[in-house]
């Protein structure tokens, strides 16, 4: 049985992973996200995107007053361009107090978000992988589920945001498939996981370099923590015996598909 931990319990991964920044930027590469602030946190998107929410995710008055008089949240680099308005600019006029005490309360931001989906995997994971897919669900987001996934003809086809929701679906389901057969996942089969996600779109490292990157950066961090190091070449032997009888339960509506394999264009 793998060894309880709580992830999260400091910002030292998802830093490393995620970077963390006082001053306000744009995504690159999409007019999708909003300005984005500390860990990753996007004022587009709910519950950030709104003094509410951003209240009740416990930023500072001085921060919410700020943002509002900017009029951004809730807006996306599209819609702020629509307006005529300059979202880099913008951006840099987002300010976080830089100092121990404000990064602290940013992780605590994050960390709060993702307890209920971490909760589950407390018992079934060692500590470096329980580390490693905390900071993937806050990388992730929402992941694109499986009845959405099989919808879809081609993913290398999808905007950036639809194409990490995809990848991130599959590798949502890949864990939770292993978690129901044996009861916990290793972290052999964690790495595999990972890249045989990453694998179902095929030109995902071309499209999607930086976020190539981050989920090379996860494998590693969890290769690197238990000695056991998974690539391309073998991924496919360690989850083809577990994945290959059809699932029940652990994901609602989880009918994995099997394993996506190097320059595949689809599932294979």
């Amino acid at each position: 049985m793998p060894k309880t931990v709580e992830p999260f319990s400091s910002y030292d991964h998802l830093e490393q992973m995620e970077g963390y920044r006082t001053t306000g930027y744009i995504v690159s590469g999409t007019d999708s996200s909003g300005v984005t602030i500390g860990f990753g946190i996007d004022l587009s998107q709910p519950p950030y995107n709104t003094a509410e929410g951003l209240r009740g995710a416990g930023f500072s008055e001085d921060f919410i007053s700020n943002v509002v008089n900017l009029d951004i949240l809730g807006k996306d680099v599209g819609t702020l361009k629509k307006e005529g308005k300059n979202p880099s600019e913008l951006a840099k006029k987002v300010i976080l107090p830089n100092d121990k005490e404000t990064k602290r309360k940013q992780f605590e931001i994050v960390k709060n978000s993702l307890s209920a989906r971490t909760e589950k995997y407390k018992n079934t994971m060692d500590a470096a992988s329980q580390e490693s897919y905390a900071t993937l669900m806050h990388w992730g987001g929402t992941p694109m589920s499986k009845a959405d996934r099989d919808k879809v003809e081609d993913p290398n086809k999808l905007g950036p945001y639809d194409r990490k929701a995809y990848v991130f679906g599959n590798i949502q389901d890949t864990i939770d498939r292993v978690i129901e057969k044996n009861g916990s996942i290793n972290n052999e089969q964690y790495q595999a996981a990972i890249l045989s996600g990453k694998n179902s779109v095929s030109n995902f490292e071309e499209l999607s370099p930086l976020n190539t990157q981050t989920l090379n950066r996860e494998v590693e961090f969890v290769a690197d923590s238990s000695g056991t190091s998974v690539t391309n070449e073998n991924y496919i032997s360690i989850l083809e015996p577990i994945i290959q009888e059809p699932a029940t339960s652990v994901t609602e509506g989880l009918d994995m598909e099997p394993i996506a394999t190097v320059g595949d264009q689809t599932q294979t």
